[in-house]
């Protein structure tokens, strides 16, 4: 049953099944402090909303973000919304973005930007530019992510 310095279960056929990896995945959680437990749920979403699975079901955004090491900013253009989900009775939308970086305990300074209202679309052109004064360090820092958030007005 166990590895018995050899004699029972290989080490590769104890920790390969999905009961020891479930088991080391609650261990980890339940173990792990605040910033960590931040850093595990934003790799989650991120692994969810780039699965093959998602299929775009409320829409796409269209950004662009890119660090400026001479101002030592990270610049982010907001440019499009396509397929938004329509929540209005008229069925548009009135869509905004909100732009954050987190876990917010990394960039506890960084105020969270927020683009125009675009009213009465479910196809909204933006067209804004946000630039963030962060470290380099900070933003290449693993689990750290920049949050775009679609709200309707």
């Amino acid at each position: 049953f166990f590895h018995a310095d050899g004699s029972g279960l290989s080490m590769t056929a104890l920790t390969s099944g999905e009961d020891y990896k479930t088991v080391e995945s609650q261990l980890r959680i339940q173990s792990a402090g605040t910033e960590e437990l931040l850093s595990l749920f934003f790799c989650k979403m991120l692994t969810e909303q780039t699965s093959a699975g998602n299929r775009g079901d409320f829409g796409h955004l269209n950004v662009y973000a890119h660090y400026d090491r001479i101002e030592r900013q990270l610049k982010v253009d907001v440019i499009s919304a396509e397929n938004l989900l329509p929540l209005d009775v008229n069925g548009l939308s009135d869509p905004f973005v909100v732009i954050s970086l987190v876990p917010k305990p990394m960039f506890p300074n960084v105020e969270s930007k927020k683009t125009q209202t675009v009213k009465k679309t479910i196809d909204p052109l933006f067209d804004c530019s946000y630039s963030f004064d962060v470290d380099y360090k900070h933003v290449t820092k693993e689990a750290t992510f920049i949050d775009f958030a679609v709200f309707d007005a």
